[in-house]
Formats: structure tokens, sequence, C-alpha cells
């Protein structure tokens, strides 16, 4: 009986490391999330105050909060049939799951390593709630420093390379999400 191609094994068995908890450095995460570049981001709920599928995020919703001020981070990988896969998982202060970021392959990989490089480790919380992503964004950060506090700004991001565009169609498949423009 011949084996099944390695293709398939990967499909029908993705490999996931278990996620790896991180507590950000609040100075360091809002400036490390503009050094990124695109990812695919994934919220688990709708805008708060904007109809289903809006474009932006509101001021001072939970979305934009989450990201100025992030609880634990947990990060994760897994190997899918189309490659490796690496997302970071954003929790609010109450430990719950808000937003994935996932490095596409036009983010900068550096930029990457450095947010979680300027994120000591913690200890994973005892409840994990279910992670149910409602819609995804292809987007960039943009931070401006007012005084001393930071101002996080999202803009869409258009696909600077055929395979990041593929990326994203399959994270939005893959999250069941309703992708944002």
């Amino acid at each position: 009986m011949p084996l099944p191609s390695a293709r398939f094994l990967v499909a029908a068995n993705p490999v996931e490391t278990p996620p790896r908890w991180l507590s950000p450095d609040p100075r360091c995460f809002a400036r490390d999330l503009a050094a990124l570049g695109p990812v695919f981001c994934a919220w688990t709920g709708p805008a708060a105050g904007l109809s289903e599928g809006a474009s932006d995020i509101a001021p001072g919703s939970p979305d934009g909060l989450v990201l100025a001020h992030p609880g634990p981070l947990a990060h994760a990988c897994a190997v899918t049939i189309d490659g490796p896969r690496e997302w970071i998982t954003v929790h609010d202060g109450a430990g719950v799951p808000r937003c994935r970021l996932y490095l596409l392959p036009d983010t900068d990989y550096l930029a990457w390593d450095a947010l979680l490089a300027h994120a000591a480790a913690t200890a994973a919380p005892a409840a994990r709630p279910n992670w149910r992503a409602r819609r995804g964004r292809r987007l960039r950060f943009e931070v401006a420093s007012i005084g001393p506090w930071s101002l996080v700004c999202t803009s869409s991001a258009l696909p600077d390379c055929v395979l990041s565009w593929r990326t994203v169609r399959e994270l939005v498949r893959t999250e069941g999400v309703a992708l944002v423009a």
C-alpha cells in the first residue's frame, strides 16, 4: 500500500505549538506594532459603535484600547499545507482575547522578532476563553506620540506580493471571517 504524500499528512494533521504566554512591555509595544508593516488582523467582535464590517477602528473602542494597552500575548505557530503560520493573540487586561495578528510574507520579520523580544515570559492564565474571530483586515499600524501617550492608528495595507494576498485569502477562509476592506 503506498504511503500518503507529505502534503496530505500536513493538511490532515496540522502541527500547532502550544502558545507561549508573554507580557508585553507597554513602552515598546505600540512602537513595535508600527515597525511590523502589513499584518493580517482578526478581531473577535464587530467594531464598537460601528456596523458589522465597518472599515475603521472607532476611537476609544476596545479594538483600539487593547492595542494601546495590551494584556497578555499568546504567541503560537503551526505548520499548514501552505507552510508555516505564526500569530500573536492579543488579550485585554481581563484576559479576554480581542485580536490576533498574523505574520505575512511581506511583514518585517525582524520587527516581528523585536516585538516578541520586548515581551517577558509569563504564566498562562488558568481559564483561557475560546478564540472566535468575526472580522479580519490586512492592515498596518501607525503610532503617534502625544506627550507620554501613544496613539495607535491603523490603515489598510494593499498586498505587496501575490504570496501575501494568497496568505490573506487562506487566513480569511481558515478563520471564517468577513474581510474588511
